[in-house]
């Protein structure tokens, strides 16, 4: 438990109709947010494991070979989804916890001896979130555009929970381009034309 300094001024909290103090050395309970149930949840967990920890690379090792000379090979192994899963217990929530958090992530260096990644959940309301999800990856796992490739096909739509997600796509033709089309007709008959009439 974080020591409460002695000049800290005690807040009111709670309903109008009840309020209470909170005594020196004493910690509000909070219930778990939507967010963080989710994240908690076994099923979550699970469905973590069926999808993101079923690719190859997420659940590999990088191990130097013997046979091969030292040689750095990938070495499939089973994944704890309670090793890579984080929810920090976090005292003083706000804006700045987040990016000095994000900081000394990037500072840390990946744990070699699981796959090479971890999920981190911070319960932090933001003026743009109501919680942050930070997943950090060893860039030996894949660049970017087939990272989130892979993240969005572990995604599911909120109406059919079997369904992938779709993207929006422009299949409407341009009136830029259908003016060229019809430039296009003209100026070929008006040469078959002149062609005919030459």
């Amino acid at each position: 438990m974080d020591v409460i300094p002695e000049d800290l001024k005690r807040i009111r909290i709670g309903k109008p109709d009840g309020q209470r103090m909170i005594a020196k050395g004493e910690e509000e309970e909070e219930p778990l947010s939507p967010m963080a149930r989710g994240f908690m949840n076994l099923a979550f967990k699970a469905n973590l494991g069926l999808t993101l920890a079923k690719h190859p690379r997420f659940s590999s090792l990088q191990v130097a070979s013997k046979e091969r000379g030292g040689e750095i090979i990938w070495v499939q192994t089973e994944v704890d989804m309670d090793n890579h899963l984080i929810v920090p217990h976090i005292d003083y929530p706000d804006e700045k916890f987040v990016e000095d958090y994000i900081c000394n992530l990037s500072k840390s260096t990946i744990d070699k001896s699981k796959p090479m990644w971890d999920f981190h959940i911070l319960n932090v309301k933001t003026s743009d979130a109501e919680a942050i999800g930070v997943l950090r990856v060893h860039h030996s796992l894949g660049d970017g555009a087939s990272l989130m490739s892979l993240f969005l096909a572990c995604t599911r739509k909120t109406s059919d929970p079997e369904a992938l997600p779709s993207s929006t796509t422009v299949t409407k033709k341009s009136n830029l381009s259908k003016a060229w089309g019809f430039g296009f007709v003209v100026m070929t008959m008006m040469m078959v034309w002149n062609t005919i009439v030459g």
